[in-house]
């Protein structure tokens, strides 16, 4: 089961699916990202939302990584809440009152995440794959997959994240093909905005994994 995702995906006319990996878009809203990239109607629609912003320059600049705080934003505005700034502070020894306070505090209370033995949290570390897909999918309350198969040669059984991914793949919110998924490696703007937006769209619409494994674009 899952809950408490944002809102209802406002759908283009209704729901149809439209085979092949881009739709083409009158207009993009940034310099950097065009209507034809695959990761358009992603960004789009979460701007749209207020979920995701760009910069005053108009730029979106969609590879850069993301740091532990600046995913808490995305997150818990995925949600559709906005946690209190005076009650959400001060919950861990390196996070205070500062604008991400509230998201990291709250995200702590709902147990999306913990901090260091030190009592810290360090906010403007980066952000690696496998942190963002457990975050991603706990602030979204979905059960994960317990029975343990073969999805990436790099994801085994027993590694702390390998249920996280392989929930994730069956969902198909994974952009990743192939035999690797690099758990380790930085999570970008572009890629945590199509996870959310592929989980939002499989929470409002069941059979979305399935025409997602098969390649369509559901909008």
């Amino acid at each position: 089961t899952s809950a408490a995702y944002y809102g209802s995906l406002e759908l283009i006319d209704t729901a149809v699916t439209l085979t092949g990996s881009s739709v083409a878009f009158e207009v993009s809203p940034f310099s950097d990202v065009e209507t034809t990239d695959t990761n358009f109607a992603a960004i789009d629609y979460l701007t749209n939302e207020e979920v995701f912003s760009g910069y005053e320059d108009g730029t979106f600049l969609p590879d850069n990584t993301l740091n532990r705080a600046e995913l808490l934003k995305i997150l818990v505005e995925g949600t559709g809440v906005t946690p209190d700034e005076t009650t959400y502070q001060n919950c861990f020894t390196d996070v205070g009152t500062d604008w991400y306070a509230k998201y990291v505090c709250y995200a702590e209370e709902q147990g999306w995440v913990e901090g260091y033995l030190d009592g810290s949290f360090k906010p403007a570390d980066p952000v690696n794959k496998v942190e963002a897909l457990k975050m991603l999918l706990l602030s979204q309350n979905v059960d994960l997959e317990t029975d343990y198969h073969y999805v990436y040669d790099d994801v085994t059984e027993g590694e702390w994240f390998t249920p996280y991914v392989l929930t994730a793949q069956a969902m198909g919110i994974l952009e990743e093909e192939g035999q690797y998924f690099s758990p380790d490696a930085d999570r970008d703007r572009k890629g945590i905005a199509e996870n959310l937006y592929r989980l939002l769209l499989n929470l409002e619409l069941p059979n979305a994994s399935e025409a997602m494994a098969q390649g369509a674009c559901l909008l």
